[in-house]
């Protein structure tokens, strides 16, 4: 389980984004960062004009690009180098007005350190997604 101290850290770290219908939240080739959280809305994940999933609310994407980004600075990237290998693997583009939570790198991987739990719970994530 993680530790209700974390999961308010977490909670904390979380920022408010609005896209509206049509916008590209993120594209292919993108920096991967952040991940975000799908508060209210819907999105369809397309590759190269073909829809791979439709993404709704209490879903999140991004986790992906935020396990890579830990494992790189774990196996001692810096920052900057981390981020210009680590990119996004598809669009992800809103079919209605979108709220979302925005988790940023920096603000997950002190958490991720400090609770390996909520690095199995993205993995499991990203697991899940990849078998569909």
């Amino acid at each position: 389980a993680v530790d209700e101290t974390c999961i308010r850290l977490f909670a904390e770290r979380l920022r408010p984004r609005v896209f509206q219908s049509g916008t590209f939240i993120t594209r292919r080739g993108d920096t991967g960062d952040p991940m975000y959280f799908i508060a209210s809305g819907s999105c369809s994940c397309t590759l190269f004009g073909r829809e791979l999933e439709r993404l709704g609310k209490g879903q999140c994407f991004g986790e992906v690009s935020i396990i890579n980004l830990c494992k790189m600075r774990s196996a001692g990237l810096s920052d900057e180098e981390a981020r210009a290998k680590c990119t996004r693997g598809a669009d992800i583009q809103a079919l209605e007005r979108c709220e979302m939570l925005e988790l940023r790198f920096e603000d997950a991987w002190p958490l991720i350190r400090m609770a390996p739990n909520l690095w199995f719970t993205l993995e499991g994530i990203a697991k899940r997604r990849a078998m569909k």
